[in-house]
């Protein structure tokens, strides 16, 4: 009894020392780069390297004035990403829904074609539509990234939602009904804030996908509508060479709001969860 103790808490040290060295290594580039974006240039090339060096935030400031399209294309990144974001749940939940409930062989066509769209690599899409986007005028427009965005994440989103769903009984629609709702308030006030957690994950995974989308920013945008990603690969060079600490400046000021939306929308998720799991 003793010898099966001690293995079982050798085996939950171990457990937890693996974790914490894998945590560890996903999260020190990330810390790595935040730290050099405070850096001077003169400690980023020092040699040998140095984690902690003196505090500055002349990156930041140099990011702002040698660079000002930068701010403006992470207000490109937002309005694009939360564009196809709310496009995209509005549409996956009501497909995934129908995917879910009813059963037809009229619905493998759409379901089959979902899932070639999401096979295809997106520079495959783009090729032979930038021509017909640039006769309709509809290059470096929020609108078109929006749109081929939402095409693009709309069969991954149904796929999981479809999940999420096929784990709420249909027994609590029916109940519902058999009250007195009809099927549209059934689904609004079952099935709805049953699939939140659902929807919340979802809202991530889309979320991170377009804010990082480089292929089809690269593309379709030149100024009006060009996105953060590709601005950071254009950060100009001074006099040293690279400037290293205005490309580490423009790549925290990138993940911020993404990291932010993780953790207030996190807290959410757990609670669906938790809600869902209750009911």
């Amino acid at each position: 009894m003793y010898k099966y103790r001690l293995l079982k808490k050798l085996n939950r040290t171990l457990c937890f020392v693996l974790l914490l060295f894998f945590v560890f290594f996903a999260i020190f580039p990330v810390f790595l780069v935040f730290i050099n974006s405070f850096k001077s240039s003169l400690d980023l090339n020092t040699y040998p390297p140095r984690i902690l060096a003196d505090f500055t935030l002349d990156n930041y400031k140099h990011l702002a004035e040698d660079n000002p399209r930068f701010m403006a294309s992470l207000k490109n990144s937002v309005i694009i990403t939360g564009g196809a974001l709310i496009l995209t749940l509005l549409i996956a939940f009501p497909a995934a829904f129908v995917f879910s409930r009813h059963k037809s062989r009229y619905l493998k066509f759409p379901a089959l074609f979902l899932m070639i769209v999401r096979m295809f690599p997106p520079i495959v899409i783009t090729i032979p539509l930038y021509p017909i986007l640039r006769s309709l005028g509809m290059i470096d427009k929020h609108f078109t990234l929006i749109i081929i965005n939402t095409a693009f994440s709309i069969s991954l989103a149904v796929f999981m939602m479809k999940a999420f769903i096929d784990d709420i009984p249909v027994e609590l629609e029916e109940a519902a009904m058999l009250e007195g709702c009809t099927k549209w308030k059934s689904f609004v006030k079952i099935t709805l804030p049953l699939a939140g957690a659902g929807i919340t994950a979802i809202a991530i995974f889309v979320a991170i996908g377009v804010w990082n989308e480089y292929t089809f920013a690269y593309i379709f945008s030149m100024r009006r509508a060009i996105t953060a990603p590709v601005v950071i690969t254009t950060i100009e060079s001074d006099v040293m060479g690279i400037n290293y600490g205005a490309l580490f400046a423009s790549c925290v000021l990138h993940l911020l709001p993404m990291l932010i939306l993780i953790i207030v929308i996190h807290k959410y998720l757990v609670k669906g969860m938790a809600t869902g799991a209750i009911k």
